[in-house]
């Protein structure tokens, strides 16, 4: 279990929670402040990925979500985990922070609930491993195909310095804070 607090630029890129015993994932909203309701336009939202099959037979997610859920106090979102079909990511989240007056932030408890373990009720052991793999799996697996690129030097750019700005001083003074 483990609480989560997304605020401006914060969001989770695409997968599909496969790990270990993982079997249903889910999502309890909390998000700030509670007294109003959380707008589309704020992003945050859910993303549930519909697959296809890619050219090697493994399923993969659409470029496109099929679902967005955006967050509700008390929202209680909960999916089945599986491999090759449960992809979902999290929409950049584009409020919160420090400059935020309100304090908004997409404030959620998540976690898994996992298969029983030999030794505990309800207990069954596999009768076959999974047919498709998991996005990590997929990964870090033999069949992973990683291109080396060469690399080209370019030119280095000519232009004119940037102008002095208030920006650039602000950006001096705190990185001279830093620096003694």
């Amino acid at each position: 279990m483990s609480v989560n607090s997304y605020t401006k630029g914060c969001h989770l890129l695409n997968h599909d929670d496969v790990i270990g015993t993982r079997r249903v994932s889910y999502i309890l909203y909390l998000p700030v402040p509670h007294t109003s309701q959380w707008k589309e336009e704020w992003g945050g939202a859910l993303e549930l990925y519909p697959t296809k099959l890619s050219k090697s037979g493994i399923p993969e997610p659409e470029a496109v979500p099929c679902k967005k859920i955006y967050p509700s106090w008390n929202q209680f979102v909960f999916f089945e985990v599986q491999p090759g079909k449960s992809f979902h990511s999290v929409e950049e989240v584009v409020v919160g922070g420090e400059d935020d007056e309100e304090g908004r932030a997409r404030l959620s408890i998540s976690g898994w609930f996992h298969a029983a373990q030999e030794g505990e009720e309800g207990y069954e052991p596999d009768a076959a491993p999974a047919e498709v793999l998991s996005s990590r799996e997929q990964l870090v697996g033999p069949s992973a195909a990683y291109h080396n690129f060469r690399l080209m030097s370019l030119p280095s750019p000519r232009h004119q310095p940037l102008p002095y700005s208030n920006h650039t001083q602000i950006l001096r003074t705190f990185l001279c804070q830093i620096h003694h």
